[in-house]
């Protein structure tokens, strides 16, 4: 009889750091505010953290199935066959992207801190992905 693996998980605040739209903040406070929604993603938190947050907010339930493959260098998360990719890596580039879209997934979605500032990047990337009928967000 096979092995058969439980999850026990337990409900925390968010892995992101939220935006306090305030309207009446004072210039110290909106630069501290801007420092902080730069890396928005806390320290403290695991990919599979930041994971199974995405599965909830995106309406996937917690039991999808799930597998982590290698593209490139990178790891991605397969969720679904191809219903969601999530990409967690710290850094992506054109080519690892590419390699995602060959795998025809239904949607596709990355920290937008992995694309380092290249705008160019991400709006190339949500054009081809647009292109291929694949939804495309970074978060």
């Amino acid at each position: 009889m096979g092995q058969q693996w439980v999850k026990v998980l337990k409900l925390d605040s968010s892995n992101f750091t939220l935006w306090d739209g305030e309207n009446k903040i004072n210039p110290d406070e909106l630069e501290k505010q801007l420092r902080l929604y730069a890396e928005h993603v806390k320290s403290d938190r695991s990919k599979l953290d930041i994971l199974y947050e995405i599965l909830l907010k995106t309406g996937f339930p917690l039991t999808a199935n799930m597998q982590e493959q290698k593209v490139g260098k990178s790891r991605i998360f397969n969720i679904e066959d191809g219903g969601l990719i999530l990409c967690l890596e710290n850094e992506v580039s054109r080519e690892i992207l590419r390699e995602i879209m060959k795998l025809k997934p239904r949607q596709v979605i990355c920290l937008d801190s992995a694309f380092k500032g290249n705008d160019q990047l991400k709006t190339n990337t949500v054009l081809e992905m647009k292109s291929q009928d694949i939804v495309f967000h970074t978060i």
